[in-house]
């Protein structure tokens, strides 16, 4: 039994289960935050309102929780990851804009720098895609075919 690699250079090694890490966390996150908009979609609405929101109200309310649930899932299994991050992005730079704008950075409870946080990482997925732990990779033309079964 050799030496174990450092952590760096398992993650080196296995940078495609590290970057599908993040992309499965977030796309969870994201389900878990639309779900909870769902279960409080007036108080959202509201507050959507009172921060200036445009066409802010209970049909906005909705789409953003229904896309955030969609977006979300299509990132967590890696299906149509580019997409799922991308009907999202309009999302957090509202967030960001008309939101948490106002609040500043280092507030209390830290929204605006986590709502940059989640609209870069939905950047980069939307750009990169998914990784091997996906359901892209797994019809994609970078997946290597399986070996051909020996002639007997």
């Amino acid at each position: 039994m050799g030496p174990r690699p450092s952590v760096e250079e398992w993650i080196v090694e296995n940078r495609d289960r590290v970057w599908d890490s993040v992309r499965i966390y977030l796309g969870f996150a994201l389900v878990v935050k639309g779900f909870a908009y769902m279960l409080h979609l007036h108080a959202f609405a509201a507050m959507m309102q009172q921060t200036g929101v445009p066409f802010a109200g209970a049909g906005l309310a909705e789409l953003v929780a229904v896309l955030h649930i969609a977006g979300g899932l299509m990132m967590a299994f890696g299906i149509l990851t580019r997409l799922g991050a991308l009907i999202q992005i309009p999302n957090l730079v509202g967030a960001v804009l008309f939101v948490h704008m106002r609040e500043g950075l280092f507030t209390e409870g830290q929204t605006l720098e986590f709502s940059l946080l989640v609209l870069f990482l939905l950047t980069l997925i939307s750009v990169v895609g998914a990784g091997r732990l996906s359901i892209d990779y797994y019809f994609s033309e970078r997946r290597p075919l399986a070996e051909p079964l020996p002639a007997h």
